[in-house]
């Protein structure tokens, strides 16, 4: 039996979901298939919106990373850091395809 405080020298670094990602590994996974110009909607809010820019970082404050996106029926456009959702996102249209899209 180990002692309080004690580390098994056998035991990994790794956890049951694998290895920790790296920085540029995990924004990416955030960011998901969201490219700039084009056309999403979201699993959360249903409203359909156009990704005017992505900041990936990292910043110095917060968020980290950020992406500016221009909701249909929205006056002015917004930045964020909502991590896409394989799940209930979904993409409308690739940059070449979102013209076509609207």
């Amino acid at each position: 039996m180990r002692e309080y405080g004690e580390v098994d020298v056998d035991q990994d670094d790794e956890d049951e979901d694998g290895p920790e990602p790296t920085y540029e590994e995990w924004v990416a996974a955030n960011i998901g298939p969201r490219k700039v110009g084009g056309r999403y909607r979201s699993g959360y809010s249903g409203g359909e919106y156009t990704v005017l820019a992505i900041e990936p970082g990292p910043r110095e404050d917060w968020p980290v990373w950020r992406i500016t996106v221009q909701h249909d029926g929205w006056d002015y456009p917004v930045s964020h850091c909502t991590a896409w959702e394989p799940e209930r996102d979904v993409v409308l249209a690739e940059p070449d395809d979102a013209e076509a899209a609207r």
